[in-house]
This record gives structure tokens, C-alpha cells and sequence, in this order.
């Protein structure tokens, strides 16, 4: 049996929305960010081996760490326990760090630490494609449903919620006086889309 190559690849787009992060001196949230979201994707790659699979292509995209895998013997319970264990390590660092800020409130650190893996679980919850949400609910909408209905469904779903990011978005660009960072998620997984849809269409 030949071995599985493990490949990492980098989106160009990754680089330019750190570079607009920078710009806008939101370097620091961007990195603490970063690093919270490596320990989300440690959280599926222990369920993928966990469950006898193996990772086999990691790439760094604007909308996150994305993970291609080979499990043995898949089903759509399964998948969606993949999918959750990622939100899964960042709630339990949100508790983690929301004690510890609660036993000392005058330190910034856990402050921001808590509200970064918060603010994880509420994205990656969301069923957006290609996050962990949309992950889970496709499995729940297959197993109940057939294919094209379920695909239909799950789609109209990602939609309505994308459009609902671009509006809040829009709102917290102008309230907050031009912090971009939630139009610069939406942007991300908007871009991740098409270029799913583009694969598909190239298939």
C-alpha cells in the first residue's frame, strides 16, 4: 500500500488578508487568531485518527486551516463528529480562559483569549459553507433526506446565512466607525465558495 503524502498549501488570498490586518493595526488579533485556530484543526485532526483516518492535505485558506482526510469507513455520524471536534477545543478554551479572566479580571490576555475562541465557535458553528456548521448540518440533512434534496436544502441554507453575515457586516462597519473585520470574513467564505463551486463545475 503506498503512502499518503502529506501536503500543506498556502492561499495567496491568506497572505493578503494578513497583510490587510496589519495595515488596519489589528496585527495582534489576527495572530492570537491564528493560533487559537491551529489548535481547532488539532481538535479534528484527533478525531480523524481517532477514527482510523488519516489527514492527508492541509491547506491554509482565507476562511481558515482546511483539512482533507481519509477515513477508512465513513458515514454521516462520523463526519459530523470530525466536523464538531473543532468548535468543541475552542469552547472548552473559551472556558478555560473566561475563568481565569473572572479570577483576574485586569488581565487583557484572557480577556481576549476567551472572546477569540468565542468568537470561533460562533463562526465555525455557522452553516456556511465551507465551515464546521455547514459540515454538520449536511450530514444531518443527508441522512434524513435524499441527495438532491438535501443538497438543495443545505445550499439555500448557506446563502441566507451568507447574506446575513454580509448585512452584519455592513452594520458593524459603520457603528464601530470602519472595523472590517467581519466583512473581511465574509469576503473569505464568499471566495471559498465559488471556488468550491468552481471545482465542482471543473469535475
Amino acid at each position: 500500500m503506498a503512502a499518503i503524502k502529506r501536503v500543506i498549501g498556502v492561499n495567496i488570498t491568506f497572505f493578503v488578508l494578513a497583510l490587510l490586518f496589519y495595515i488596519s493595526g489589528m496585527w495582534g488579533t489576527f495572530l492570537l487568531g491564528l493560533i487559537f485556530a491551529l489548535f481547532h484543526e488539532a481538535g479534528h485532526v484527533a478525531a480523524i485518527y481517532a477514527l482510523g483516518g488519516r489527514y492527508f492535505r492541509v491547506r491554509l485558506a482565507p476562511s481558515g486551516i482546511n483539512i482533507m482526510c481519509s477515513v477508512k469507513i465513513r458515514s454521516y455520524f462520523r463526519d459530523a463528529l470530525i466536523a464538531g471536534c473543532g468548535p468543541l477545543v475552542n469552547a472548552a478554551f473559551f472556558a478555560f480562559f473566561y475563568v481565569l479572566y473572572k479570577i483576574h479580571p485586569l488581565n487583557g490576555f484572557y480577556s481576549y483569549a476567551s472572546a477569540a475562541n468565542l468568537a470561533l465557535v460562533i463562526l465555525n458553528l455557522m452553516p456556511v459553507a465551507p465551515l464546521d456548521g455547514y459540515a454538520v448540518m449536511t450530514c444531518i440533512f443527508m441522512s434524513v433526506c435524499d441527495y438532491d434534496t438535501g443538497e438543495k436544502i443545505c445550499r439555500s441554507v448557506s446563502r441566507f446565512f451568507l447574506n446575513l453575515l454580509f448585512v452584519s457586516g455592513i452594520a458593524i462597519f459603520v457603528l464601530s466607525k470602519y472595523n472590517f473585520s467581519l466583512l473581511a470574513v465574509w469576503v473569505c467564505l464568499l471566495l471559498e465558495n465559488s471556488r468550491a463551486q468552481k471545482a465542482i463545475v471543473d469535475l
